[in-house]
């Protein structure tokens, strides 16, 4: 929604977007171990 409304956007969170959305969505546990190290090197970041 934000991207075909002109703004910037990423998309960000654990697995393939490939598998995402669908009867047989599934992430990874190391897909989920990434995206965890992920926020809270942001969190880390953010609150520097």
């Amino acid at each position: 929604l934000y991207q075909a409304a002109g703004f910037d956007a990423i998309i960000c969170g654990p697995g393939d977007i490939g598998r995402a959305h669908k009867p047989d969505e599934y992430i990874l546990a190391s897909e989920l171990a990434a995206c965890q190290r992920l926020i809270e090197a942001l969190g880390a970041h953010c609150a520097a």
